[in-house]
């Protein structure tokens, strides 16, 4: 219980240093804005990738299964897989293939600060790190939220472009404003 309590408080002492570090610039990461269609295909190379890992995983964990003794063959294996899937979540991220990194704009990311940049790029590793080591079903539900986010947000864009309702339940029509 204690050591939770110590990672936990680590995390805030670390998020807090980091927020006061950045607080200190003035440019904020910018993200670009694509469309559904655009940010699916964005997110499909992390999904790939992730569909790739987990195989390799299944691949040599099969092997090691098959030696094991059935009683603790399945906690070994669930732990070996999963740093199996971190290492390589780990060397993927650090050849260049970053989930946040997929959605910022890289003009008006030059422009931040050096120490900026590397915040950024750390934090994407990590980020990307879990993703491919939580496997492929958690970043198909994530891709599930983004998109249907994206939808309702295009919903109700359309919907206050075509007229709004007024406090009575009657429409007003964007003439009318």
């Amino acid at each position: 219980m204690m050591r939770q309590v110590g990672s936990i408080l680590g995390i805030f002492v670390a998020l807090f240093a980091t927020g006061y570090y950045v607080a200190g610039y003035t440019n904020l990461v910018r993200f670009s804005f694509f469309t559904i269609g655009e940010s699916v295909q964005q997110i499909t190379v992390l999904f790939w990738v992730t569909l790739v890992v987990e195989r390799t995983v299944e691949v040599f964990i099969s092997g090691w299964h098959k030696r094991a003794p059935a009683r603790r063959a399945k906690g070994k294996t669930r732990r070996r897989a999963f740093f199996l899937s971190v290492v390589l979540g780990a060397i993927v991220a650090i050849m260049g293939v970053r989930a946040l990194g997929l959605f910022v704009d890289p003009g008006e990311f030059a422009d931040l600060r050096e120490g900026q940049r590397y915040l950024f790029h750390a934090l994407d590793m990590i980020l990307t790190v879990g993703l491919i080591a939580g496997g492929s079903d958690g970043l198909h539900q994530l891709t599930s939220l983004f998109t249907t986010f994206l939808k309702r947000a295009k919903k109700n864009v359309k919907g206050r472009s075509t007229g709004s309702q007024l406090s009575d339940g009657s429409q007003q029509s964007p003439q009318g404003r």
